[in-house]
């Protein structure tokens, strides 16, 4: 299929991001599989008619592609049938644990998990993850796109922040949906978005709101280079803007203070630290400081009208009270960590953790969805497809990631958005430790999409009316 441009498709790939949240965020194979399908479409579509400088593109990163394919390879052997004889050896805890998955004769063949059909869903989600990231990668290539991208995902957060504190303080009365069990929260206590858990959703805002701090400055900045007038401050499209994102930011703050989520507001003050520290020592220009101390006063007047408010009381009040105990977590983490020891080097299969932990959970813990998981997607992963497993994973990701963080000449005009792709992904990276966030497919998309755009800011001209890729 030849197209002359892809405007229309970048058109479609907004709007699916802006979808994507509102359906769960994808945690339902019924409510994903539309999004796999249509960004396989796209990407198919985008690959087919590749221009040269999207090649190039390409070229740039042709290592972390070659290892991600070999990883999906790898996790596509975890299908394939082998002697019991041979799955003994390389997958003890599978071949001792597959008569309780599934009755077999001892002679019969068997896969290396011991679910295949979780782990046929679980291949096809990374297939997916690993074609959206190509695809925003292809199609985020120039800066007016960066800004649309990101203003898309940013108003769209606002607006399901704005829907969340609208049912909080009506008891759920315009709620859409409601959250998937076991997680039953009220609306009057609990604010969760289009989400079924609470620190899903207060990650969705952590990852959101530096994109609403990144536009002000933006637009801030084009201000201050525009002869000031009073009197046309209203008609300015530029003021109506920066009100706008001031308005909408403040919006997502105080969402996020009403999921009650420790772990998302604390990683949000980090996120805060990160953004000035990286935006003062990495990039010491005027234009940068100049954005350090936009993002700082939008801050201060948001933090000191939320506080007299009284609106964080009760996030702070459960602070309080929980303080930093874990809810269990060091129970669950202690059970993969078995898991592991029994199985060390090929796991028991992608997505199998919620199937093989039933043999080793504790009496005391009930068969709630919250304790199917460790609390830490590293030991997870590392459960299911073992240490050469998660060592092919790191691999291209570990190689995505320092590339996006290896500072080269960023246009100075998108510094800020470049920056709070960074801290976002530092974030991720750390919620990680403390959650299962990377278990809702969402969270995986939008890792790829702060990945895609901090790498994009790079290979930007700086001169105005150039597009040449640099090296990164």
């Amino acid at each position: 299929m030849k197209i002359k441009n892809n405007n229309n498709i970048f058109v479609i790939y907004l709007i699916s991001i802006c979808l994507l949240p509102i359906f769960h965020g994808g945690e339902t194979v019924v409510e994903l599989f539309p999004f796999i399908c249509l960004y396989f479409v796209l990407t198919v579509i985008c690959l087919i008619n590749l221009k040269p400088e999207q090649k190039q593109k390409l070229i740039l990163i042709k290592l972390p592609i070659i290892l991600q394919l070999i990883w999906l390879i790898y996790m596509g052997l975890y299908l394939i049938k082998i002697p019991n004889s041979i799955l003994g050896v390389l997958a003890p805890l599978t071949e001792q644990t597959s008569s309780w998955v599934r009755l077999i004769d001892v002679n019969e063949l068997n896969t290396l998990t011991i679910a295949p059909g979780v782990t046929s869903i679980e291949l096809l989600k990374s297939i997916s993850y690993f074609t959206f990231f190509l695809l925003t990668y292809l199609l985020i290539d120039s800066k007016s796109r960066i800004i649309q991208a990101i203003t898309t995902v940013f108003i769209c957060s606002g607006c399901i922040a704005l829907y969340s504190l609208l049912n909080h303080y009506t008891s759920g009365l315009y709620a859409i949906n409601s959250p998937y069990l076991p997680w039953q929260y009220e609306w009057e206590k609990v604010a969760f978005g289009t989400f079924s858990y609470r620190n899903h959703y207060a990650l969705y805002l952590v990852s959101t709101i530096p994109l609403g701090l990144a536009l002000i400055a933006f637009e801030f900045n084009k201000l201050l280079k525009t002869k000031l007038n009073i009197k046309n401050v209203i008609v300015k499209s530029e003021y109506m803007k920066v009100i706008a994102y001031l308005l909408f930011t403040t919006i997502m703050i105080i969402a996020l203070l009403k999921t009650l989520s420790r772990a998302g507001i604390g990683l949000f003050f980090i996120e805060i630290v990160f953004l000035v520290l990286i935006l003062m020592f990495m990039n010491k220009s005027q234009y940068a400081l100049k954005q350090v101390k936009v993002v700082l006063f939008t801050l201060l007047v948001g933090g000191i009208l939320i506080a007299v408010s009284g609106i964080a009381d009760d996030a702070l009040s459960r602070t309080l009270n929980r303080g930093f105990d874990d809810s269990g977590r060091e129970t669950v983490r202690n059970i993969a960590m078995k898991i592991i020891h029994d199985s060390p080097y090929i796991g028991t299969g992608p997505g199998t953790y919620p199937t093989i932990q039933h043999l080793y959970k504790l009496p005391e813990l009930n068969n709630m969805a919250v304790w199917q998981r460790p609390m830490n997607d590293y030991l997870e992963l590392t459960t299911s497809v073992g240490l050469i497993g998660i060592i092919l994973f790191m691999l291209p990701t570990s190689l995505l990631l320092i590339k996006a963080f290896t500072l080269s000449k960023v246009k100075q005009r998108v510094i800020t958005i470049y920056m709070s792709c960074l801290v976002t992904l530092l974030i991720y990276l750390l919620y990680a430790f403390v959650d299962f966030i990377f278990q809702l497919p969402i969270n995986n998309y939008f890792f790829y999409f702060f990945i895609s755009v901090a790498l994009n800011c790079q290979l930007i001209s700086t001169k105005s009316k150039q597009r040449r890729i640099i090296n990164l």
